[in-house]
């Protein structure tokens, strides 16, 4: 998601997400999006996006690959967050939190 302020993060969704739209209806979802700048702020009810642009940087498909399937959520999500930065703010993926990350449990249905 692209924020339309300057000094607000853009969001970044790290996982596949199916949303039903129904046909003449206006429907409003909660999405779990990471932030994808750690230099600019946190998004507040205020802040408002854009849809896309779809990602096809290797290193956060990786990303995207390593977290399908997988449960996310609390101390995982905090992981999630740091593995966003080291793709888009730092120097790439450590190989500390990949296997953090292969570690996490498969969704349970």
């Amino acid at each position: 998601m692209t924020s339309k302020r300057t000094d607000v993060q853009h969001g970044l969704l790290v996982q596949d997400v199916t949303l039903a739209v129904p046909a003449r209806k206006t429907s409003r979802w909660i999405l779990s999006l990471y932030c994808a700048n750690k230099t600019r702020s946190p998004a507040d009810e205020t802040a408002e996006f854009a849809l896309g642009p779809v990602v096809n940087d290797p290193a956060l498909t990786d990303l995207f690959r390593l977290l399908a399937g997988k449960e996310i959520g609390g101390d995982n999500a905090e992981l999630v967050q740091k593995a966003v930065w080291e793709i888009t703010d730092e120097d790439g993926l450590t190989p500390e939190t990949r296997e953090l990350l292969v570690a996490f449990p498969a969704v349970t249905e």
